[in-house]
């Protein structure tokens, strides 16, 4: 059977690679000249055109206007410009009927994209940051290199295509159809608001406001990414509008690397068909394609694959100027597929909002966080499934994940993992980063502690005569190299709660400690892909096995989501962990009490003070009888026996399913408490 992946590297959507120090560079002073610019200055020194020919929406006679003064960086006739709109009382704006091109190559300028409309000119005293832009405010509104639809210069796609866009923006708005100039978000929709595109109707590569979440209750706006399936890599998200960026996409054949500020944000292969000799779009208005609700301030375009540090260079320049720079930014764009058995659909019914919007706030407020539905009815696929399938089912249980021909049948999915393959790969090319929250093993424990019996199998059970622990470990690594199959990436990390009590007691516990041992292998076999929650020791129960919705409401979702959040963003450092064990230690020579020493990461102190539960000590003789446990101290526990111990002994925190869960260990961390992280078997010194 195939390996777990393991090792491959996590896989972040739009992760920062690098933020080198840079120096600016001018665009015309770049190792290869533009091979257009269009701006509201002048950034050729040596261009004595003008800028660009508008005019008003009521006096529309065209009107060319060139720049304030002599030399870079003069920004356009605002004077003239005024004079413009002023001329006809009854003008209500100024309209860009055509946009210069300062490059030699060309010329190559960008033309208003309908007969009698134009990207609104927005003079100094009306565009954002206190300089002139370019801004769309209806659907038709946009610029082209050539009114002709089939003709122009620009080739991206091709095996020897190379082409580098930098550009410099406001982002005002949602951007689809309606509402414009709005200053809050409007509602979802497929590919909206995008600034930059190529080919006869606009091949979309950038875009200001998008959303792909199939949820509508969990519509995301403002964001800026890649409007592309292949691609869908996010430079930002944020739900405020007039944000000033400078963005830069460099093509390399299929190859496209994404930037921001000082930010080298992505680098991803595509698959799209090339496109040669094609116009390039500003802004965007062509057939279905929305354009953005943004203020253009500068685009320049090199037929080169400039250098990361050349890109960040001139960008540095230009987003200077315009006030537009940006620091460096960690995207946080997050799918989250709740994956596993029935735990994981209580989760989903009464917690996935909560745990949502818990995740939401920690990363700083952003709605980014969008959930992978594995069923028609948007449920993960869960229900008293196990991982593997022993054997062929005679009854009702066919909820399973693996099928292994251990007794009939042939390898591979089962019905669970055949329905959430199929639904993960819908997203498969939805690159964002995933982290899968799972919770396997209850079934599975319930098997490997011999309750799987000839009559159980009567009605179905998978798990008959088959049940090991490393055919339990095989299973989840199976499962997890199907699971990056299907989204087509790693995922960056896979949560997987640690088995909790189950009650009753008895023919479970076995099971339940081997499964929890599992895990911890699994774990610790995964190079940090797998990360275990102690997150539920204290859990209280709606029935024998299943968190209650006060539990889940309360600290589950709090714990999952502060190790999710350490995934998507790393530097929050928050407390995702309980106390750690340190040693175990004989009080005296009598043998009969174990001083257990603790580390706390977040808290300060332990509870309760007396009846702690949860331990289990074993000598050379068996099982040993706890007379009591107590708190001792902030960072130790006291264990009385109620005999001596003989030999070797070690003990245990917390063993199968014999314990008192109101009772197990907690700290006092702020925000949730977290119960005492699992140990052992461990010597006694």
């Amino acid at each position: 059977m195939p390996g777990i992946g393991l090792g491959l590297g996590l896989w972040l959507s739009s992760t920062v690679l690098s933020t080198p120090v840079i120096t600016p560079v001018a665009p015309f002073a770049a190792t290869v000249a533009p091979m257009a610019c269009w701006s509201l200055r002048r950034v050729n020194p040596s261009y004595a055109g003008n800028c660009l020919m508008a005019s008003g929406d009521v006096a529309t006679t065209n009107v060319a206007y060139g720049f304030a003064a002599a030399g870079k960086d003069a920004l356009i006739n605002g004077a003239a410009l005024d004079a413009l709109y002023t001329a006809n009382p009854t003008n209500t704006e100024l309209r860009c009927r055509t946009l210069y091109d300062q490059a030699t190559v060309g010329p190559y300028n960008l033309v208003s994209t309908a007969s009698t409309t134009g990207q609104r000119v927005k003079r100094v005293s009306e565009g954002v940051g206190g300089s002139p832009g370019l801004r769309a405010l209806a659907q038709t509104q946009g610029l082209t290199t050539n009114s002709a639809a089939s003709t122009g210069p620009f080739n991206i796609g091709g095996a020897t295509d190379n082409l580098t866009v930098i550009l410099s923006l406001a982002i005002c708005g949602w951007g689809a159809a309606a509402p414009f100039g709005t200053s809050t978000p409007g509602s979802a929709s497929n590919a909206a608001g995008t600034a930059l595109g190529f080919g006869a109707s606009t091949s979309e590569f950038l875009s200001l406001a998008e959303t792909d979440d199939i949820n509508s209750g969990e519509a995301v706006y403002g964001s800026v990414c890649i409007l592309r399936d292949e691609i869908n890599a996010m430079f930002e998200r944020s739900t405020s509008w007039n944000r000033l960026r400078t963005i830069a996409l460099k093509f390399e054949g299929q190859k496209v690397t994404g930037y921001m500020g000082q930010t080298k944000c992505f680098s991803y292969t595509m698959s799209f068909s090339a496109l040669t000799g094609v116009r390039l779009w500003l802004g965007c208005a062509s057939g279905p394609v929305a354009s953005a609700n943004a203020e253009i301030k500068e685009a320049i375009v090199y037929n080169a694959a400039l250098s990361d540090n050349e890109i960040l260079s001139i960008m540095k320049e230009v987003g200077t100027f315009w006030g537009a720079l940006g620091g460096p930014i960690e995207t946080l764009d997050t799918n989250l597929l709740l994956w596993g058995q029935s735990e994981i659909g209580w989760l989903e019914q009464d917690g996935w909002s909560l745990l949502r919007a818990e995740l939401a706030s920690l990363l700083g407020g952003s709605p980014a966080v969008h959930r992978i539905p594995t069923q028609a009815n948007n449920f993960t696929a869960f229900g008293g499934s196990a991982s593997q399938q022993g054997s062929v089912d005679t009854g009702s249980a066919s909820n399973y994940w693996r099928v292994y021909p251990l007794v009939a049948g042939a390898p591979g999915r089962g019905p669970n993992g055949t329905t959430a393959y199929n639904a993960v790969s819908a997203y498969a090319t939805k690159n964002r980063r995933t982290i899968a929250i799972c919770d396997w093993g209850q079934q599975d424990a319930a098997a490997l502690g011999g309750v799987a019996t000839a009559a159980t199998n009567t009605v179905g059970n998978p798990l008959y005569g088959t049940a090991t622990k490393a055919g339990f470990k095989q299973a989840v690594k199976d499962e997890l190299d199907d699971l990056e199959a299907a989204l087509g990436h790693p995922v960056a990390a896979v949560i997987y709660n640690l088995l909790h009590l189950q009650t009753p007691a008895g023919s479970y516990a076995a099971g339940w400690e081997t499964v929890r041992q599992a895990q911890i292998e699994l774990a610790a076999e995964s190079n940090g892909k797998i990360l275990l929650l102690w997150g539920a020791n204290d859990a209280t129960l709606r029935d024998y096995i299943h968190y209650d919705t006060t539990f889940i409401q309360t600290k589950w979702i709090k714990r999952i989501a502060r190790k999710a959040a350490n995934v998507a963003k790393p530097s929050l450092g928050l407390v995702d962990r309980g106390p750690r064990f340190v040693s175990a230690s004989f009080t005296d020579g009598t043998k009969t009490g174990i001083r257990v020493a603790i580390a706390h990461v977040g808290g300060t102190d332990i509870s309760p003070s007396t009846g702690i539960s949860g331990f289990r000590v074993v000598d050379t003789g068996g099982v040993k009888t706890i007379a009591s446990a107590i708190r001792e101290t902030a960072t130790t526990m006291l264990v009385s026996l109620s005999a001596s111990c003989v030999g070797a002994t070690t003990i245990q925190l917390p063993y199968g399913t014999d314990y008192d869960l109101a009772n197990y260990p907690v700290d006092n961390a702020s925000g949730v408490n977290w119960p005492v992280e699992g140990f052992g078997p461990v010597t006694v010194t």
